[in-house]
């Protein structure tokens, strides 16, 4: 039986830090020596879990108070992400419940269009102002990345994947996931936060090599939790 390496990824379609740590993980695994026996399974993490649709802004307003100016706070995080070579454009996008985009997402990953369509999710929310809260966006976005328009009103006809969502999230507050983005290399090695490049790739090489537990790095968690994401 050839082996594999299951990495699970807890994340939030508008956590602007997960996109940075998708982007860094997909580099580290394309260069990954077995990255054809990895199998990447991305789970629901609801940020704005039950919430209404409402600007990012007043999400800032209601964290930090005057203190912080939310124009600066997401100049910041666009200036994070151009790092990464990310174009951001975060000022007047809406935050919300996005329990509809991760059922998507699973339904892609019935189809293996799971990681193409969360690119697609990341780069429209985070760069086009795309409202991931809106049903007819999904569909649209969903179709570019090969999903039928038939198979998406089927999906938002019924409840399939709400269970596999609300799963999700359950387990992740069982694991005391305060953040994400949050990785799972096999059982037993984790990693939290948007990780450089190089540690993400060494904690690839060592989950494949061995069931030992690594610990986790050290560095600065960049995450995004229930009360907001960390300052760049």
């Amino acid at each position: 039986m050839e082996k594999i390496l299951t990495v699970q990824v807890w994340s939030d379609v508008i956590c602007p830090w997960c996109w940075i740590a998708e982007h860094r993980f997909q580099q580290a695994l394309a260069k990954f020596a077995h990255r054809s026996q990895a199998d990447v399974v991305h789970r629901a993490y609801r940020l704005k879990l039950g919430e209404a649709r409402h600007p990012v802004e007043e999400m800032l307003m209601k964290k930090f108070g005057p203190r912080v100016n939310p124009l600066q706070f997401l100049s910041q995080m666009e200036g994070a992400a151009a790092q990464d070579g990310l174009d951001y454009h975060l000022a007047g996008t809406w935050v919300g419940d996005t329990t509809d985009a991760h059922r998507v997402v699973k339904l892609a990953r019935k189809y293996g269009l799971q990681s193409s369509l969360l690119e697609i999710f990341y780069k429209g929310y985070l760069s086009e102002h795309e409202d991931l809260l809106d049903r007819g966006t999904l569909v649209r976005l969903a179709q570019t990345a090969g999903l039928e328009a038939s198979t998406l009103e089927a999906l938002f006809a019924g409840d399939d994947f709400l269970a596999e969502v609300e799963s999700d999230q359950r387990e992740a507050m069982q694991r005391r996931i305060s953040g994400v983005p949050y990785f799972l290399f096999g059982e037993k090695t984790s990693l939290s936060g948007a990780q450089p490049e190089n540690i993400l790739a060494s904690t690839l090489a060592h989950a494949w090599k061995t069931e030992s537990v690594l610990p986790e790095q050290s560095t600065d968690a960049q995450v995004c939790g229930l009360e907001g994401c960390t300052i760049p």
